[in-house]
């Protein structure tokens, strides 16, 4: 089988690109042939192909017709997904849905991008196939028009190694992990502002632990947000570490954690939330998007925008260690969470989304 995937920007750190890599390797790893074509790319590799815009593919005319499967990842606009209604015949069309922030939530200048980006993707509909992660990201895609294709769910693998947990420092310091691109969407100053909160009513004893691209920062954002560290005097306890080394290095950041913290806007699936889950660290996120589907119930969820209900939860998990405080089941030992954490993420590994994206590339009805 002769698969190509298509994306616009690939870079391991951004999650449109690791799922790309993610599914390259499980095609390689069954004996499938996969080239990556991309608009731009951070990595080399001869198997990825950076391509000038749609026009350019057609200097790969013969492999490109003798491919049997061709699917683009959409999470924004991109020239490469101009191509899609111009698959050659007998070769299927599937489409990845990463899902589209709402333009409410992004920059005013930003707006006709995201407009843009919503029209782009009604060539979706000329796809056979929308492979979705969540049932949220689904119902966006449907309610943007895209109705002809099948639906078929393949949750992303949350693929990160398993690292001991240390032990909880003698210092007492409660350890805070966010992370995610520094955007306004992720709402890295709304947890500040909690923290602040917290420290002004005399919770002084954590440090948080800022995870993230610099490529991928906005500019404006960022400084926002380091203003207002530096205006309430939290800079020195706000450590901005950048991108991981690699997935060894993400597994155990998430942990020496003692708590994830999320306050995103809006999320089709949230890898954030699962990776820390995986690693067996609890998490305080807000209740948008596709994070109550996504979390089952072992998070602790806030309403979007209520920094005094993510600081009070913030402080119920800091004062339930090292019991669990979770949105459905109350508080529950670490012995339980761990054990519900596995089991949410048992079919979640690169093993069965291998075996799962095989079979739907093979299955000729979807």
């Amino acid at each position: 089988m002769k698969v190509a995937l298509y994306t616009g920007w690939l870079a391991p750190q951004d999650a449109t690109g690791h799922s790309v890599l993610a599914m390259h390797e499980a095609l390689l790893a069954r004996g499938a042939e996969s080239l990556i074509y991309c608009d731009r790319s951070s990595i080399q590799r001869p198997e990825v192909r950076v391509m000038n815009g749609a026009r350019s593919h057609f200097r790969e005319w013969r492999r490109w017709r003798d491919t049997d499967v061709h699917l683009f990842h959409f999470g924004a606009s991109y020239d490469l997904f101009n191509l899609l209604p111009w698959i050659p015949r007998g070769a299927r069309r599937m489409v990845y849905f990463h899902g589209l922030t709402p333009r409410a939530l992004v920059p005013e200048a930003d707006r006709g991008w995201v407009d843009h980006s919503r029209r782009k993707f009604r060539i979706a509909d000329r796809a056979d196939v929308v492979l979705h992660a969540t049932g949220y990201s689904k119902d966006l895609a449907l309610s943007m028009g895209v109705t002809r294709p099948d639906y078929i769910p393949l949750p992303l693998p949350v693929d990160l190694p398993e690292v001991p947990r240390p032990a909880r420092r003698a210092d007492g310091v409660f350890r805070l992990l966010h992370v995610g691109r520094l955007v306004a969407n992720k709402g890295l100053l709304e947890i500040v502002r909690a923290l602040h909160l917290l420290e002004t009513s005399g919770c002084r004893d954590w440090e948080l632990e800022v995870v993230h691209n610099p490529l991928s920062a906005n500019a404006i954002y960022e400084t926002q947000v380091r203003e207002f560290l530096a205006a309430s005097g939290l800079t020195k306890r706000v450590r901005f570490t950048g991108p991981p080394a690699s997935r060894l290095d993400l597994a155990e950041r998430y942990a020496s954690a003692d708590l994830t913290v999320l306050a995103t806007r809006h999320e089709t699936y949230c890898l954030p939330l699962l990776e820390s889950l995986r690693c067996g660290t609890p998490v305080v996120a807000c209740a948008a998007g596709a994070i109550p589907e996504s979390a089952a119930g072992l998070a602790l969820l806030v309403p979007p925008d209520d920094i005094t209900a993510l600081a009070a939860a913030i402080a119920r998990a800091r004062d339930a260690w090292p019991r669990m405080s979770c949105d459905e089941f109350g508080t529950m030992d670490a012995v339980d969470f761990h054990t519900s954490c596995r089991a949410l993420l048992k079919d979640r590994t690169s093993e069965v989304f291998g075996e799962r994206l095989r079979a739907i590339l093979t299955n000729r009805r979807g």
